[in-house]
């Protein structure tokens, strides 16, 4: 076996620290902790975005957000699925799945696209952007992403929901500088 390098080791290391901020996220919106929510994004920058809804940055504008929404969702949980990091250096991108389940019932299915930084207290979400697929509860004409990835309008791939994000919300290009997952 060859021997692993230091490069490699840190890697490793980085990749786990981000599924462990991942899975954070997901415990701290589903126990009503809207501060360690918050604390996943990096100070003053993070960005959340949800498709279709308001664009949020910072601290204070992620925190309102937490406290009026997340007593809402009481009784589901987030489950954090196939997590895809390529890290470089102290930058990252992550790709992954999410469900959400309400009792013993799939509720909702969608992913997540993040740009991360590397803090001095742990990797912190610069962006996140949520794409709900499943069942669609934004207001896109009568048309889920699911069955819009898979027409032949599209023809097929996860690398399109930037495109169904701009067709279905008629926004300009300029809209999505800067959000992670969106080319």
């Amino acid at each position: 076996m060859a021997p692993v390098s230091d490069r490699e080791l840190r890697e490793l290391l980085d990749r786990d620290q981000i599924r462990q901020l991942m899975y954070k996220y997901a415990h701290c919106w589903d126990n009503l902790d809207h501060q360690g929510w918050v604390d996943c994004f990096l100070a003053g920058e993070g960005v959340y975005w949800e498709g279709g809804g308001p664009v949020l940055k910072g601290h204070e504008e992620l925190l309102a957000y937490a406290e009026e929404t997340a007593p809402r969702t009481q009784g589901k949980f987030h489950l954090q699925l196939n997590q895809y990091v390529e890290v470089d250096g102290d930058t990252a991108k992550a790709h992954s799945y999410a469900f959400i389940i309400q009792g013993l019932t799939g509720n909702r299915a969608g992913t997540y696209d993040d740009d991360l930084v590397r803090t001095e207290t742990g990797w912190k979400f610069l962006t996140r952007t949520v794409t709900c697929l499943y069942p669609s509860i934004l207001p896109i004409a009568g048309r889920d992403m699911a069955a819009w990835l898979f027409s032949e309008e599209c023809k097929g791939g996860w690398q399109h929901r930037s495109k169904w994000r701009q067709k279905q919300y008629n926004l300009p290009p300029a809209f999505f500088e800067g959000i992670a997952g969106v080319q």
